[in-house]
């Protein structure tokens, strides 16, 4: 059987306010660039999961956890590319 890890948000980094949420699909450029600092980490609020967002080896990964359980981790070079992602596989509202 083959086992792999599923990346987790690094427990080290500070929390932040919510970067974007499905309920008006808005990001906060804001908070983006201060992620680009790799010293933090923020929320992406969802109806059918919720993620945990922050930027390392220069590019943001995405944290999907659905009923309190890890499921996946999304990783891209934007964090317009993690919504879309985020939002086909796990849902838009």
């Amino acid at each position: 059987m083959e086992q792999y890890v599923i990346e987790e948000c690094p427990q080290k980094l500070e929390p932040i306010p919510e970067v974007m949420s499905n309920f008006d699909h808005v990001i906060d450029r804001e908070i983006e660039n201060k992620l680009r600092e790799g010293k933090y980490c923020s929320s992406y609020t969802a109806w059918n999961f919720y993620g945990f967002i922050w930027f390392e080896d220069n590019r943001f990964k995405c944290q999907i956890n659905q009923y309190g359980k890890h499921i996946s981790t999304l990783e891209a070079d934007t964090i317009d590319e993690i919504m879309n992602e985020a939002c086909t596989n796990y849902g838009s509202d």
